[in-house]
C-alpha cells in the first residue's frame, strides 16, 4: 500500500472541512493527527479514508499506518488549499512577468505542490518535490497569479496556503473533461475540427479528450480544497467553438464533474475571464469572455473575476499580473 503524493512532508490540508487522506492497494489503514483518528479496511486498487474537521494550525505530525507499516509526516498544516487549474496565463511564472522583486518573498506558510506533468518544458517543479514553501530565491519559478494571489491571502488571513498546480499552456477545455463527456451532446464537435488545428500540432499531444483529466487532475481527487481557480479558454476561441453558449455547456459540465470527484457538492469556483486581446479572433474572443461572466449567474458557488481592466491587451500573456492576483486575493477573502 502507498499514500498519494500528496501526503508528504511539508502538506497543508484543507481547514474546517471533511478532509480524506488517500492512496492505492489494499488492506487496512489508520491515520491519526492531533487526536484525529480514523481506519478502516480496504479491498480493491485504491483506498479512500474520511477525518473529520480540524480548525486552522499547525505544525503537526500526521501519522499513516498502512497494513502495519508506519510513515510519520511532519510539518502539517490545517490552511486553505486552492487549485490552479487552466492554461497557460495560470501557468505563466512569476519571473517572466513585469512583477518588481520587491514582491518575491520569503513565506514559510504559502507552499506549492505541482502535479505530474505531459508537457515538461518551462516547469521547475514535480510531485517528488512534494510541497515546496516559498522563498524569495524560488518563487519566481512559481505561477505568478498563483504565488501572488496566495501570499496576499496568507498574509491577510494568517492562514497557511496551500497552492496545487493542475494547468497546461495550450490546453483546451475538453482535455480537462473525462473521456466522452461532450458525446452526442451540443457540445460534441470532431476533434479534427477543433480550435487545435489552427495551432501548433504539438499542443495536440495534451488536447484530446480526457486526457488531461485522467492523467493529471484525477491524481489529486479527491483532496479538500477551498476553491478552484480556473484560468482557461484562449484554445477554444477559435471556429467552430466560438460560441458562448458552446464554452458555457463544457464549462458547467467541468464544474459539475470535478465537484463530484472533490467530493463537495457546491464547492468554490473561481472563473478568471480573459483579458481583452487585439490579436484574437474577432468573434471567439468575446464570446469566451461572455461565458466566463454569465457561467455565476447560473450556478451556485461560481464566481467571475474580471481582468480586461487590469491587463495589456496586445499579449496573449499579459505582463502584469499583480493588479490581478490583488483582485483575486480580496475576491478569495469573500468566499466563506
Amino acid at each position: 500500500m502507498k499514500l498519494n503524493q500528496l501526503f508528504c512532508d511539508g502538506a497543508v490540508l484543507q481547514a474546517n472541512k471533511t478532509f480524506r487522506v488517500f492512496g492505492e492497494g489494499s488492506g487496512t489503514v489508520e491515520v491519526e493527527i492531533d487526536g484525529i483518528t480514523a481506519s478502516s479496511n480496504f479491498e480493491g486498487e485504491a483506498w479512500v479514508l474520511e477525518l473529520k474537521p480540524h480548525g486552522y494550525g499547525g505544525p503537526y505530525q500526521m501519522r499513516v499506518v498502512m497494513n502495519g507499516e508506519e510513515t510519520v509526516l511532519n510539518d502539517i498544516y490545517f490552511g486553505d488549499v486552492f487549485v490552479l487549474a487552466g492554461q497557460s496565463n495560470l501557468q505563466f511564472k512569476l519571473q517572466a512577468s513585469n512583477t518588481s522583486e520587491e514582491f518575491y518573498e520569503t513565506n514559510p506558510m504559502l507552499r506549492l505542490f505541482s502535479t505530474e506533468r505531459i508537457e515538461k518544458l518551462g516547469e521547475f517543479f514535480f510531485p517528488e518535490d512534494g510541497w515546496v514553501k516559498a522563498e524569495k530565491e524560488n518563487v519566481g519559478k512559481w505561477s505568478a497569479v498563483g504565488y501572488l494571489a496566495g501570499n496576499v491571502y496568507s498574509k491577510a488571513t494568517d492562514h497557511a496556503v496551500g497552492l496545487i498546480t493542475c494547468y497546461q499552456g495550450a490546453s483546451m477545455i475538453q482535455a480537462w473533461l473525462p473521456k466522452g463527456t461532450l458525446d452526442g451532446t451540443e457540445c460534441d464537435i470532431a476533434c479534427e475540427a477543433r480550435s487545435g488545428h489552427l495551432r501548433r500540432q504539438q499542443y495536440m499531444d495534451w488536447s484530446h479528450d480526457g486526457q488531461l483529466y485522467e492523467f493529471t487532475f484525477l491524481k489529486i481527487a479527491p483532496f479538500a480544497v477551498k476553491t478552484i481557480i480556473w484560468y482557461q479558454g484562449e484554445s477554444n476561441t477559435h471556429p467552430p467553438e466560438n460560441t458562448t453558449e458552446l464554452y458555457k455547456g463544457m464549462l458547467r459540465r467541468l464544474i459539475n464533474i470535478w465537484r463530484k470527484d472533490l467530493m463537495e457538492e457546491k464547492l468554490p469556483f473561481v472563473v478568471v475571464q480573459l483579458a481583452n486581446y487585439i490579436h484574437g479572433n474577432k468573434e471567439g474572443w468575446p464570446a469566451v469572455q461572455k461565458a466566463q461572466v454569465e457561467i455565476p449567474q447560473e450556478m451556485e458557488e461560481v464566481y467571475s473575476l474580471i481582468s480586461a481592466d487590469l491587463c495589456e491587451d496586445n499579449d496573449i500573456h499579459p505582463p502584469t499580473k499583480l493588479h490581478l492576483a490583488k483582485r483575486l486575493a480580496k475576491l478569495l477573502e469573500e468566499i466563506k
